[in-house]
């Protein structure tokens, strides 16, 4: 079973009581955090300003309270009854996280 990094970040940022939604943007702004401070320090000579730092933090609050775009389209709006194994197999991953 693969491990995700982060995993007590992400419950903190889903908060005390995460649902689907909560725990979907806890991973995106682990996700924004992480890659921002790469993609700074790699630009950066391998260090972080403070303005870099409060980018960073600026965008993976962004993430974490971002509104949730409308629906416009499902597998069963498109006349889909089930997914794929491959699908099944990615939910139960997704899960483990």
């Amino acid at each position: 079973m693969a491990r995700c990094s982060g995993g007590g970040v992400h419950a903190a940022l889903a908060g005390p009581r995460p649902n689907r939604a909560t725990t979907i943007r806890a991973h995106a702004a682990f996700a924004v955090a992480k890659e921002a401070t790469l993609a700074a320090m790699a630009i950066g000579n391998g260090r972080l300003t403070p303005g870099d730092r409060g980018e960073i933090l600026a965008a993976a609050r962004r993430a974490l309270h971002a509104a949730p775009l409308p629906q416009v389209w499902t597998w069963r709006s498109a006349g889909r009854s089930g997914g794929s194994d491959g699908d099944r197999d990615h939910q139960r991953s997704a899960k483990s996280c």
